[in-house]
């Protein structure tokens, strides 16, 4: 089984820029079939900036699309099949001298995760747009993202080993499921079985957000995940209205809220 060095990752770099014991590399998989079995030196995150693909892992595959966000620890062996024509993904490796330096426990992240909060996610989308801009900023903006990410890792991290109540998967899947809508606080409730001015006390515990804009995350995560999956759209106003969005000028004005940029802004950065 191939041991990848420091920052090494199969496909073809387009981009690479380090700062401080983090190497960020974007690369292409265009025409790939396969990878083999593999592990990586270093802890890194892989988001998926296009295409689609299957990692198999010792126990279990995931179906990774653009959009998908995951955390390998080092030394976690997994290869990658069934690549469609285009692929591309942004992988963040991270030394254990980042962890050290910033007194992070590097075992607490341990296997693998499949990152689904829509809080990182906003992070991740950011840290791609820097590394688009590249200018004198980024690197502290970069760092700054992913400190925040690793923060809120661990808060959760702490959240599940205290037993997360049942409610709050349901509260989450609900809205999932019905973000496009207009969700009374009453139907969340009766979803969470609990009384609602007790939901609103509870929510941003577990949550970290108000429920607006929790919904208003998840909305961004679909069109960021729409233009990911087609980079040649212009379409906006379809995409703003297909993920929830009142009108055009709404979903321009919480795209740059959340991304800092805005969306042509940053459709035109994932043109190659």
């Amino acid at each position: 089984m191939e041991k990848l060095g420091i920052a090494k990752h199969f496909g073809t770099d387009s981009k690479r820029y380090q700062v401080n014991g983090l190497t960020l590399v974007h690369s292409s998989f265009h025409h790939f079939a396969s990878c083999p079995w593999h592990y990586h030196q270093n802890a890194h995150f892989a988001f998926t900036t296009g295409g689609t693909l299957t990692e198999t892992h010792r126990k279990f595959q995931l179906r990774l699309q653009a959009g998908s966000l995951l955390y390998n620890y080092s030394d976690e062996p997994h290869c990658n099949a069934e690549y469609s024509e285009h692929v591309s993904a942004l992988h963040v490796d991270v030394e254990p001298s980042w962890f050290a330096t910033r007194e992070i426990d590097f075992a607490a992240f341990n296997g693998v995760r499949v990152l689904r909060d829509p809080l990182l996610k906003s992070h991740f989308y950011r840290i791609f747009n820097e590394l688009q801009v590249d200018d004198t900023a980024s690197h502290l903006s970069i760092e700054a993202h992913l400190l925040e990410c690793i923060s809120h890792m661990l808060r959760t991290q702490g959240r599940t080993a205290g037993k997360t109540p049942a409610w709050v998967d349901k509260v989450r899947n609900l809205l999932y499921d019905r973000y496009t809508e207009r969700i009374l606080l009453k139907e969340v409730a009766v979803e969470a079985g609990l009384h609602p001015v007790y939901l609103c006390q509870q929510f941003p515990m577990f949550f970290h957000c108000s429920f607006g804009e929790y919904i208003r995350k998840i909305r961004i995560e679909k069109a960021v995940d729409r233009m990911l999956q087609n980079s040649k759209r212009t379409l906006l106003t379809e995409i703003a209205f297909e993920c929830g969005f009142s009108d055009q000028s709404h979903f321009i004005r919480t795209f740059k809220q959340h991304i800092g940029v805005t969306p042509l802004v940053f459709q035109k950065g994932l043109r190659p």
